[in-house]
């Protein structure tokens, strides 16, 4: 029924150079699917640069478990595939990349 994207970063405020003027934000967004002659439409959104990298995959993992969704990740983002990893919950959250994406 809904199904999320995810915009993340590798950084926390607290890593971030000072002298870096205005830093992405990881961003998180869920969105109902349509149903019936229902359109789609965004239920939740969650965008942020919280001080310590963990805070934000830890609110990532709370809407997914939450909304009880998979996401589609920018595969560059080690740092939260890492995070899923670490908790045995990177194929009940996220999407397996499409056949179209892979190198062969």
């Amino acid at each position: 029924m809904y199904v999320a994207g995810i915009d993340g970063i590798d950084l926390g405020q607290e890593d971030t150079s000072d002298s870096t003027r205005d830093p992405s934000k990881f961003a998180v967004i869920i969105m109902k699917r349509a149903n019936g002659i229902e359109g789609p439409k965004v239920v939740a959104i969650y965008k942020d640069r919280p001080e310590k990298l963990r805070d934000a995959h830890l609110q990532c993992l709370r809407l997914l478990w939450y909304y009880n969704c998979q996401a589609v990740l920018e595969s560059t983002r080690v740092s939260l595939l890492t995070f899923f990893r670490e908790w045995k919950l990177e194929d009940r959250f996220l999407m397996r990349r499409p056949s179209s994406c892979l190198s062969d």
